[in-house]
């Protein structure tokens, strides 16, 4: 006879008892089918990132702009870098600051250019350009196989004219690598030319562009090697831009954020799984009592018998290996198809290690208590099944004797545990119909509120260092021309615009509301920041120098080189005194924001503490409205927290360790502004010279005077008609600190000087079709180009926003269907095993009378006690991210989730019900005396 084994016993068990095997083979096939999905999923959902970003700006680490630096050799040696690409750029377009030039192969591959149509430049006299860089050249309306006539100006050469074949639309990529360096060819290219493209006189500049080594960071690189890099830039992998601060900490966060909800819905899934198999092994194992018994009586040990019936589990395992991997891929292929955008399927042989590991371990974990509450047995106990009769032992007797209740209670007080796998699935079927009510209700209630179709913002006010004065560019009347054909456009409905002009109030005295209050913020570490709440904007070094008495700022000018606060205080004092000293006057003068804006009024009333709005007098310009906030200041221990919009109206003493009030501004109050303003050329000659010592002069401001003297200046007196506080937003712009708002029709009568507007917001008539909406969207763009402000499609994005939503919506309701029908399975299923064990039983109550009613009832109690334990972790959810520091959802949570999640364990229950009442009936079709004999 050939040796006999535990190996061979266990393939034994396997041949012989193949339907009690079914259960757990399913529930390891569960697990390696949730092992490789989540897996997957995971993988995906990272390379679905990197994907999106590598549209953007490549797939470079990091650029260097010029020679500075290390040669390439020493940057290779270093050790932080992998790849080294060179991008040439020979020449400038016209007059902007558009560069065109070439890649070399490393640095073709690292940028990833793509194109919206055409193809790359081959050979001279070909062009590639992004449309934003062709509408800077005044050739916003070209096309493939035009012919370009561009002024190009080589690098330290002379500008000649050329004609290109445009043979390519480049997809925008500069705008999120621009780092606004005004120094020729210091950009990176926005029109690729062929390199044969040389110029009779000139240069160029060679950058380069960089991939990390790995687990290194920009911020590793500057710290490091500083001297090696010249004038570099990270490129952020995680928000496709150009970055000055990179964190291998926030990457990693980032990406553990972005993985999230498949490592908890696989840490979930997984659970659920390894409680089925933890069921099914139970099961098992219970029916081979004897067995054991019989094994444990010859000397079988107890690590033999783990041995035997571990065997039989990984044995099983390894079956369902290659079925739970390619169902798990196929999975992961469809989410992908669902979310393409989202979930990127690849399937890469490394993923095997957390596929096989996770597996592993779920089988393992899932046996181990079952196989050792087994094992542990002595062999005569095992023999009488004493752990039975123990649990047997606290059934009492009932005076009153109903067989189906008494039947299914005692059959839920001997096996508490049997059920855990179909609650857990349960839970996660009512917390993903949780997830997908709120976003059905959130797609629902998105719309409610009339947004803008198309949003352009832009540079505005020039900013400047210093607070009295503001330089409007020389395009200005140009943007207000083209927001008039804006308006003139078909089908566009309106535009609302919101304007920021710096001007200044003239007063007696500057009250004491508006001085900053400072605070100490004690850190973690033991240290101590000092930290500045003002009403109006801390830009200013807190506005100490409006407060300062002569003795004061003597004593600020004595400490001036002690930091760098006393230093710009003595320089706003100095300022002051030569705005007043202009204005022949001897008054205060107090900066201020002035927010010019298409209002609605009505939108504003519940803002208002004082006064009331008149639409009519605010267009007039014979009032204006004034937003003074109340600050609230909470001193703790590691941070200082702060808001600037709670009403003053609220009870704030007995929650804020301090409270800033407006008391000095009221409705009716005659408010004295002042604007002074500058031409282009103003700025350009103290900052566009290139004489350096001109340039550091200007730089510390050594003629203000000088600067203040040719500037004009707009006095327009007007009253407050209210005071608004709280948390006011203008065209979704949150006002913040203390400022005058009014109309522009109110800015025209007073006399105010407008700059180019900060944002404008066009809004279109009813729906327009897709070609309407490109038309319009086409000349709008075409104004944002001309005007070098930045566009947002609204309703593109909406759209986007629509469909990603709609997807996820698909994916929760298959997750609904598929935990559904999960949990039913393995209720039936778990329950059929045991009708099976208790066919002698059925026959014998079938025999004194009981009905298919009768035997559904013994079996009921379960069922119900499953789903009512299911519902409780969806309950608990619910409640859990209603807290307001973990919320998941924001704008819905209703209470109808409740009844729902409610009805939907019903019917989980009522499922179950109906298919043990199925297999039941198959028993009841056999004979009373088949199923009292039945082995």
């Amino acid at each position: 006879m050939k040796r006999l084994t535990l190996s061979k016993v266990a393939r034994a068990n396997l041949r012989v008892n193949r339907k009690a095997y079914i259960s757990l083979f399913l529930g390891i096939l569960t697990a390696v089918f949730l092992a490789t999905a989540t897996s997957l999923c995971a993988w995906g959902t990272v390379r679905g990132h990197e994907e999106q970003m590598a549209e953007r700006v490549g797939w470079m680490d990091m650029f260097i702009l010029g020679g500075d630096g290390g040669t390439d050799e020493q940057l290779r040696e270093c050790g932080f870098f992998r790849e080294i690409g060179h991008v040439t750029v020979n020449a400038t377009v016209g007059d902007t600051q558009v560069c065109a030039g070439y890649y070399d192969e490393t640095a073709e591959r690292l940028m990833n250019r793509t194109l919206s149509a055409g193809r790359m430049p081959e050979k001279a006299g070909e062009i590639a350009a992004e449309r934003s860089a062709l509408f800077r050249a005044g050739q916003g309306g070209a096309e493939v196989g035009d012919t370009l006539t561009l002024t190009m100006n080589p690098i330290r050469g002379i500008a000649e004219e050329r004609m290109f074949t445009l043979v390519g639309i480049l997809n925008e990529q500069s705008e999120y690598l621009d780092t606004y360096n005004e120094e020729a060819g210091m950009r990176l290219p926005a029109m690729l030319v062929s390199p044969e493209e040389t110029y009779t006189v000139g240069s160029a500049v060679v950058h380069r562009v960089l991939t990390y080594a790995p687990l290194i960071t920009f911020n590793q690189v500057e710290r490091k090697i500083p001297d090696l890099i010249g004038l570099a830039y990270g490129v952020s992998r995680e928000n496709g831009s150009m970055v000055l601060y990179d964190s291998g900490w926030d990457r990693a966060n980032n990406t553990l954020s972005r993985i999230m909800i498949w490592g908890v819905l696989g840490a979930a899934l997984m659970l659920s799984a390894c409680v089925g198999i933890t069921s099914a092994m139970e099961s098992l194992l219970a029916r081979k009592t004897q067995d054991i018994g019989m094994l444990r009586a010859i000397g079988a040990t107890r690590r033999q018998i783990r041995r035997i019936y571990g065997t039989e589990a990984w044995l099983l395992t390894a079956t369902a290996l290659p079925a739970g991997i390619l169902a798990g891929m196929l999975a992961a292929w469809i989410v992908s198809r669902i979310a393409p955008d989202q979930v990127v399927f690849e399937m890469n042989l490394w993923l095997l290690i957390p596929i096989l590991g996770l597996s592993a371990l779920c089988v393992f974990a899932a046996s181990r208590v079952p196989l050792h509450r087994a094992s542990r047995q002595m062999p005569m106990g095992v023999l009488r099944d004493t752990g039975l009769l123990r649990r047997a032992g606290k059934i009492r007797s009932r005076k009153t004797f109903t067989a189906s209740g008494l039947i299914a209670g005692r059959k839920t007080m001997l096996h508490p545990l049997r059920q855990l796998g179909a609650a857990g699935m349960t839970a996660l079927t009512l917390i993903c119909t949780l997830m997908l009510g709120e976003l059905a209700l959130g797609l629902r209630t998105g719309g409610g509120n009339e947004q803008c179709a198309f949003l352009l913002y832009g540079p505005g006010t020039v900013m400047q260092d210093e607070p009295f004065s503001q330089v409007i560019g020389e395009n200005e009347a140009g943007v207000r021309a083209d927001l008039k054909q804006l308006n003139g456009i078909e089908g566009v409905k309106e535009t609302r615009s919101i304007t920021w002009i710096r001007a200044n109030l003239i007063m007696s005295e500057v009250p004491e509301y508006l001085r900053s209050v400072k605070y100490d913020r004690k850190m973690a570490d033991g240290s101590v920041v000092m930290n500045r709440v003002g009403p109006l904007d801390e830009m200013w070094a807190g506005g100490d120098w409006m407060f300062y008495s002569d003795e004061e700022l003597a004593d600020a000018r004595a400490r001036k080189d002690e930091d760098w606060e006393n230093a710009y205080n003595v320089q706003c004092a100095d300022q002051l005194s030569l705005v007043q000293a202009k204005l022949g006057i001897t008054d205060r003068i107090v900066p201020v924001s002035v927010f010019v804006a298409d209002l609605d009024t009505d939108g504003l009333d519940g803002f208002v503490t004082d006064g009331a709005i008149n639409p009519e007098k605010l267009d007039s310009g014979e009032q204006v409205l004034l937003y003074a906030p109340t600050l609230c200041v909470r001193n703790e221990e590691d941070a200082l927290a702060i808001t600037k919009w709670a009403d003053p109206r609220d009870d704030l003493e007995s929650e804020w360790d301090s409270v800033i009030r407006n008391d000095a501004f009221t409705a009716g109050m005659q408010l004295d502004l002042m604007e002074m303003t500058g031409e282009m050329a103003d700025y350009d000659f103290l900052y566009g010279s290139e004489d350096v010592e001109e340039v550091e002069a200007m730089g510390a401001r050594a003629d203000w005077a000088g600067y203040y003297r040719p500037m004009e200046t707009v006095n327009a007196k007007t009253t407050v008609g209210a005071v608004l506080s709280g948390s006011v937003i203008l065209n979704e712009y949150y006002m913040g600190n203390f400022c005058v708002i009014t109309t522009v029709r109110g800015a025209e009568a007073l006399g105010l000087k407008l700059p180019i507007q900060e944002y404008i917001e066009v809004f279109l008539d009813g729906n327009p079709t897709q070609a309407e909406e490109e038309e319009i969207g086409e000349q709008v763009s075409q104004i944002a180009l001309r005007n070098e402000m930045a566009m947002e499609n609204h309703l593109q994005a909406r759209r986007n926003y629509m469909a990603r939503k709609q997807r996820q919506m698909l994916l929760f309701a298959g997750l609904i269907l598929l935990f559904f029908a999960v949990a039913v399975f393995m209720q039936v299923s778990g329950t059929a095993r045991q009708i099976r064990a208790d066919t002698k039983t059925i026959g014998t109550l079938r025999a004194v009378g009981a009905n298919l009613k009768t035997l559904v009832g013994c079996y009921r109690l379960p069922v119900w006690i499953c789903a009512a334990t299911g519902l409780v972790p969806g309950l608990l959810f619910y409640a859990v991210t209603r807290i307001p520091g973990l919320r998941l959802f924001s704008e819905n949570h209703p209470l109808i989730m409740i009844p729902v999640m409610i009805l939907l364990a019903c019917c989980v229950a009522m499922a179950c019900t109906a298919g043990i009442r199925g297999r039941l009936a198959q028993v009841t079709r056999q004979s009373i005396v088949d199923n009292i004999r039945e082995l």
